[in-house]
């Protein structure tokens, strides 16, 4: 049974409350992305979140910033330079548990926050004039995370987290939307108790997705879903899936991972085509899509819509049940864009 089905329930997605057009940044003003709510609303149930407001800061509210504090740690200060780390470490952790029993499958922050910045936010450094530093004094960092944004990444191990600019980049968006899928289907897999069966049908049906990484973790995936013997392995096993599946597609893959995976179907849907003398020659065209993938001049779509539809006629069902080649939702724009050479 496919799993990709329109009727399941769409995955939860926690959101940067900002982003969704509400008024609650400092300037009691919001940073409505066009890109979350018209098109992530369209395929996900968005879940609105503001540490900020969550710790009780309000809005119209002074700026707040961070700081390294001397000792090589990260303070998070109001424009007083009173300390809030603390009350922001703990709403972090609060949100994690939240998220966590929500079964969110990702998030999504707002950039360059000292709460939601995802390695873009501004730190001020000691001995600075202020947040922009001084002419005699160090500059300010451009490279820090939010406080919010590290509690959740420590607390949520795997959980895929995105900013909003980044989601405007084809292969980083990409990259997050293919860990949101496979979260959302393994949390899925977990509410249902699954057997042996259904662990090793999953495996199968990601083991393509692992393999654009890389081909040792495919072979270690395939393994690790072999290993349950009975339903009382099951649970353990399928923690193991998931802390291999959050390990290995934290990289992304590359253009050549991908050609290894496109070319492994062809070559499956080829023996395919040799059992059914009715199918067309389909084989040279699906690998010229995969040439032009490979030198930048289509997108990842081209080759995978070809391979797709020859799937759907294959008499294999573990080939037309794969999560590499399932449809999505169109509004989402998955794989659909060059990625830059």
């Amino acid at each position: 049974m496919r799993t990709d089905s329109a009727a399941l329930p769409p995955a939860r997605i926690a959101v940067s409350a900002c982003l969704l057009g509400e008024r609650v940044r400092y300037d009691g003003d919001h940073s409505r992305s066009a890109f979350v709510v018209d098109r992530l609303g369209r395929c996900f149930e968005l879940i609105p979140d503001c540490p900020e407001m969550g710790i009780g800061l309000g809005t119209p509210r002074p700026k707040i910033h961070l700081a390294e504090d001397g000792r090589g740690g990260i303070r998070l200060l109001d424009a007083e330079g009173g300390d809030l780390t603390a009350r922001m470490s703990g709403y972090a952790a609060a949100a994690a548990r939240r998220f966590a029993e929500q079964r969110v499958a990702g998030i999504v922050l707002k950039s360059k926050s000292p709460s939601c910045g995802t390695g873009d936010a501004r730190v001020a450094l000691p001995g600075a004039a202020g947040r922009s530093g001084s002419a005699g004094g160090a500059p300010d960092r451009q490279d820090g995370t939010g406080l919010f944004a590290a509690g959740l990444a420590a607390a949520l191990p795997g959980l895929p987290i995105i900013s909003e600019t980044a989601l405007l980049r084809p292969a980083p968006r990409d990259h997050w939307l293919t860990r949101v899928f496979a979260r959302a289907e393994l949390e899925r897999l977990r509410k249902r108790d699954p057997d042996r069966r259904a662990l090793r049908a999953f495996a199968e049906r990601w083991r393509e997705e692992i393999a654009a990484v890389s081909d040792q973790a495919a072979e270690r995936w395939t393994q690790e879903a072999s290993g349950s013997r009975s339903a009382a392995d099951a649970g353990k096993t399928l923690d193991r899936l998931e802390t291999l599946l959050a390990e290995t597609l934290a990289a992304p893959p590359t253009p050549a991972g991908h050609r290894r995976v496109l070319e492994r179907y062809a070559r499956r849907l080829g023996l395919a085509a040799e059992r059914s003398p009715d199918d067309p020659p389909a084989r040279p065209g699906i690998h010229a899509s995969i040439a032009a993938f490979a030198r930048a001049e289509a997108p990842l779509a081209a080759p995978i819509r070809t391979l797709a539809a020859l799937a759907a006629g294959a008499d294999d069902p573990a080939l037309r049940d794969q999560a590499y080649l399932a449809p999505r939702p169109a509004p989402l724009g998955y794989r659909e864009t060059i990625y830059p050479p």
